[in-house]
């Protein structure tokens, strides 16, 4: 049984306030009001974080039902967020085939 499952991974566009909703605001004459780009773009930034939070803790407590799983270390050679998403990425599909 798989227990660690294949999120899918946050594009930082603004077509990802999909993903999160479709929140509006109510004017004073009931209308709805779209919000604007930016807020979009921090809506999915916040999603995108707390996804990735979460297969971190995640990760975490598979370690402790999987011991021979690896510890998450990330090398001081990883210096930009390409780099880092590659690591996290080969880590968690690591953790899917341990769990």
């Amino acid at each position: 049984m798989r227990i660690f499952a294949r999120v899918t991974t946050c594009n930082s566009s603004p077509t990802a306030e999909a993903s999160a909703g479709d929140k509006r605001r109510h004017t004073d004459k009931g209308e709805r009001e779209k919000p604007d780009e930016s807020s979009n773009l921090e809506r999915a930034a916040k999603f995108c974080c707390y996804v990735l939070a979460n297969k971190i803790v995640f990760s975490k407590a598979l370690r402790l039902r999987f011991p021979e799983m690896d510890e998450l270390t990330i090398k001081k050679s990883v210096k930009t967020g390409a780099a880092l998403k590659k690591t996290l990425d080969a880590y968690f599909v690591h953790a899917m085939d341990a769990s």
